[in-house]
C-alpha cells in the first residue's frame, strides 16, 4: 500500500501525486529489516547485471551478473517496480530490462549507488 511504498493505488499514480517522491519518504515504515529504504516502488532500480529471462536457472549461485560479457549488447536489469506500477511489480525480486542506451521518457527509472564491502 501507499503506507509502505510509492506506487499506483487505485487510479492514482505515485500515491496520488502522479510522480516519484523524495528518497526515503516512506521511512521508517517502508524500510527493509536492514534499514534500507525505497527497495521497491518509487523508481525502478537500474543495475549493472545483464538480463536473460531464465538466467537464475543456469547462473552461478554467487553474484550472478548475467550472461556473456560487456562486449555483447545485452539488456540490463531493472528491479523493484516504479511509482505507476501495481503491487505485482513491487518486489525486490521482480526483474525487467532495458537496453543500455535507453533514454526514453521514463520518469520511474533510477539507480542506487553501492560499493562492494571489503574486509
Amino acid at each position: 500500500t501507499c503506507e509502505l511504498a510509492v506506487m499506483e493505488e487505485g487510479v492514482e499514480d505515485g500515491c496520488g501525486t502522479g510522480t516519484t517522491w523524495p528518497v526515503c519518504s516512506k521511512s521508517p515504515a517502508g524500510d527493509s529489516p536492514y534499514g534500507l529504504c525505497d527497495m521497491v516502488g518509487n523508481v525502478w532500480e537500474w543495475v549493472y547485471d545483464r538480463y536473460q529471462s531464465d538466467w537464475y536457472d543456469v547462473s552461478p549461485a554467487d553474484n550472478p551478473t548475467g550472461p556473456g560479457d560487456d562486449t555483447n549488447n545485452y539488456n540490463r536489469v531493472v528491479r523493484g517496480g516504479g511509482y505507476p506500477d501495481y503491487d505485482f511489480f513491487m518486489r525486490v525480486s521482480h526483474r525487467n530490462s532495458y537496453f543500455p542506451g535507453y533514454i526514453g521518457s521514463q520518469k520511474d527509472l533510477g539507480f542506487r549507488c553501492a560499493a562492494d564491502v571489503t574486509e
